[in-house]
């Protein structure tokens, strides 16, 4: 029995147009068990004929038992059959059904593969070629339908560089499939089922990649020392605040007065370390130190100064008037004195 490449598929079935879907179903159920290729072997017929005809019996039952896809057919009977046979709808969805995305589903488990060599049924061996048969259904159509199609990045192995791999899995995350469907009566859900169910594989096969595995470790124990490196600087910092505090304390008004005002202008309390401050208050001793310095010096010249004038003083009325203008705290300027002593040169005789 050769293969009817181009035979109807209600001939196939051998129901009417109109057959109702009950007698499409009961019509295949006992079709199924009288041509099954065991039956027809076992009758002598070649079991390759058998094949051909058991097979072109489920085409037709997957077609019209669907309303979707039966309604299609109907509509495009008379092209199907007439088309040539090479480049016929049926012969695209024939070698689509032979790598059908169904098969896809059997990879959405850990137990396709074994291990995470590059070979037998390690982990990039499996999904590699999983990839590598997905993108030959894409190029097959892509070629019929006179579309360009670049390689895509492989899998690579366990030793491959980053760049590589991730570019791997941007481009399949990132897949739209060529295939256009035209068998089928619902083209663009059949497109989206498509994306979808590739782009699923993806995210499962990177979720199950050792080296993103290895890559995700690495970061959360980035994250990890991160997160110590934080608490330890808090609490460092607490401990600064607490010390601080104590150490604050210990200063004077006045200087509590300078480390205020310096906490003021910018706008925050924690914004000096206790060493910065401590180091500041210092240096504002010191310029007070120096101060004091300088005014005891400046005073001690004063006096000198006022005992010089003093000692030069040859009357004692004078010296007395000095002594009682000390005691009264009366500041004597040598200059004025010397200015009075020059205008009134009697001034000893009152």
């Amino acid at each position: 029995m050769a293969k009817p490449n181009r035979r109807c598929y209600y001939e196939v079935l051998s129901v009417s147009i109109n057959a109702t879907d009950d007698e499409i179903r009961s019509t295949f159920r006992r079709l199924a068990l009288r041509i099954h290729p065991d039956k027809q072997a076992a009758n002598g017929v070649p079991i390759a004929e058998a094949t051909a005809a058991f097979q072109d019996l489920l085409q037709a039952y997957e077609v019209l038992s669907d309303p979707k896809e039966r309604s299609w057919y109907d509509s495009h009977r008379s092209q199907v059959l007439s088309s040539n046979p090479k480049s016929a709808v049926p012969s695209r969805s024939s070698y689509f059904s032979r790598h059908s995305n169904l098969d896809l589903e059997n990879f959405f488990s850990p137990s396709c593969f074994s291990g995470f060599s590059d070979s037998g049924k390690g982990f990039f061996k499996v999904y590699g070629d999983v990839f590598t048969l997905i993108h030959s259904q894409e190029l097959y159509f892509a070629k019929k339908l006179g579309l360009g199609f670049d390689r895509p990045p492989q899998i690579g192995n366990v030793y491959s560089p980053y760049s590589e791999f991730m570019a791997f899995y941007d481009y399949w995350l990132g897949f739209s499939t060529v295939i256009d469907f035209d068998w089928v009566y619902d083209q663009e859900e059949a497109k989206n089922d498509r994306n979808l169910l590739v782009r699923e594989l993806v995210v499962l096969v990177r979720n199950l990649d050792k080296r993103i595995i290895d890559l995700k470790g690495k970061e959360s124990e980035q994250d990890e020392k991160l997160r110590e490196k934080k608490r330890l600087k808090k609490k460092e910092k607490e401990e600064e605040m607490e010390e601080e505090g104590i150490w604050y304390n210990t200063l004077s008004a006045h200087q509590k007065m300078f480390v205020d005002n310096l906490r003021k202008k910018r706008n925050t309390n924690t914004k000096f370390t206790m060493e910065k401050l401590q180091a500041m208050i210092k240096e504002m001793q010191k310029k007070q130190e120096k101060k004091n310095k300088k005014k005891k010096k400046s005073e001690r010249m004063k006096a000198n100064k006022e005992n010089e004038i003093y000692d030069e003083c040859d009357d004692d009325e004078e010296k007395k008037e000095r002594d009682r203008r000390r005691s009264e705290g009366t500041e004597l300027d040598s200059n004025n004195n010397d200015d009075n002593r020059t205008n009134n040169p009697n001034a000893n005789g009152h």
